[in-house]
């Protein structure tokens, strides 16, 4: 009921994270292109909506209604003096855009930030093997949250010739960098479970092989 809009937008401000999320909720349904244009930094800033919820409420509204909406709120987020809170949160939303287009403004933020976790949430969202030389270059980054973002990256979009460095972050000192590489072998293209078998048998590092067989333990039993 349009004549409640005014009323709802004002419930967005609510400190009840149940309520204001339902009358964002309600808003979108009323009129979803003029809602987002305001409510996009509204979801930047309120941190107590569980990202998990908004993004159901997005992908709703299915890719041609967000994806412009989210890509100005990334880059207006980006400009502010709180973009290393928001920017990851609004990052973690681009799984609903069009990944054509949210490319150009990810790749532009990662050009031009060192903060580990924008980093990170902009590695998440890239689809495209044009980017396999920088996620080849972000995998040895210092933080531990980069390498994780960087191999998972590798295993949906990496090349047979990224087996070599997926293999050395077996070794990586974090327990999850080396899983997730792990489970990025398993992903690349003309790679089998018994070709990752033959490379457990040679890894010097046991942590390493360890974890190759736990992953591959695991594809096999799906």
């Amino acid at each position: 009921d349009r004549s409640a809009w005014h009323e709802l937008r004002e419930l967005t401000d609510d400190p009840s994270p149940i309520l204001s999320l339902a009358a964002a909720r309600a808003l979108l349904d009323i009129d979803a292109p003029v809602t987002l244009d305001w409510l996009i930094p509204v979801i930047a800033r309120r941190e107590d909506w569980p990202v998990a919820r908004v993004v159901a409420m997005l992908k709703d509204l299915g890719p041609d209604q967000v994806t412009r909406p989210l890509i100005a709120g990334v880059e207006a987020a980006f400009a502010s003096d709180d973009k290393a809170r928001q920017v990851p949160r609004l990052l973690r939303m681009m799984q609903v855009a069009y990944p054509g287009l949210s490319a150009p403004v990810v790749r532009k933020i990662l050009a031009r930030t060192s903060d580990a976790e924008i980093i990170a949430a902009a590695l998440r969202v890239l689809y495209d093997p044009r980017d396999l030389d920088m996620l080849r270059t972000y995998a040895r980054h210092e933080s531990w949250v980069v390498r994780i973002s960087a191999v998972r990256a590798l295993g949906r979009i990496g090349m047979p010739e990224d087996r070599k460095l997926l293999t050395d972050m077996l070794s990586d000192r974090h327990w999850w960098v080396r899983y997730h590489a792990a489970r990025a072998l398993i992903r690349l293209p003309s790679t089998t479970l018994d070709d990752l078998e033959l490379i457990r048998g040679v890894l010097p590092d046991h942590f390493a092989a360890d974890m190759l067989a736990q992953a591959v333990a695991e594809e096999r039993a799906r």
